[in-house]
């Protein structure tokens, strides 16, 4: 179960309480595992487009927190845990050199425009058949939340997804994609159906 509660009117809606309960976890990865990259608890600084291969794991511990993002391109790329996965550390970084283009590179001072593809920096872009997420939080994305146009047979389940940025849209998925139990609260649209 998911609760938002709001608090003395105004004030509250401006620091409201979220209340997350999810079942138990059934599947753990464990640290000693080849093909899982685990964050235990703990801060961890991963960067811009952390790159993860196919069939491999990325387990968010409970207790972790992971500031950055994280694109994959391969097959059955799973990315699961209690933990939380932050843009914190990239909203500079999107907003001053990512999201527009300049007349002159390094004058943030005329901009001419939106840059394409190249400059998307979403939590997860994760194109690859048969991927999976569930159980983490996505918090301050730079901009999308979860990008996965390009995959299908994808499921996605037990996800909170919080955003504030401009055009920190909530899911785009590919065919064949289920959704399951999940609570978004973002500054775009939850769900791009126009893809």
């Amino acid at each position: 179960n998911y609760y938002f509660l709001r608090i003395n009117g105004k004030e509250g809606d401006e620091t409201p309480l979220f209340i997350f309960v999810d079942p138990p976890e059934t599947e753990v990865s464990s640290p000693k595992d080849a093909k899982v990259r685990y964050f235990g608890p703990g801060v961890h600084d991963i960067g811009p487009h952390y790159e993860v291969q196919e069939g491999e794991t990325v387990y968010l511990a409970g207790g972790a927190l992971v500031r950055g993002t994280i694109d994959s391109k391969g097959k059955n790329v799973r990315i699961l845990g209690r933990g939380i996965l932050s843009g914190e550390a990239m909203q500079i970084e999107w907003m001053k050199y990512k999201r527009t283009s300049y007349e002159n590179p390094g004058d943030t001072t005329k901009p001419v425009g939106w840059k394409g593809p190249e400059g998307w920096l979403p939590m997860l872009w994760l194109e690859g058949a048969g991927a999976r997420v569930e159980g983490i939080t996505l918090m301050d994305a730079p901009q999308f939340c979860i990008n996965m146009m390009n995959s299908k047979n994808s499921k996605l389940k037990n996800l909170k997804l919080m955003a504030w940025n401009y055009s920190s849209d909530g899911l785009s998925t590919g065919e064949n994609t289920t959704l399951e139990n999940a609570f978004f609260k973002v500054n775009d649209d939850v769900f791009t159906l126009y893809r």
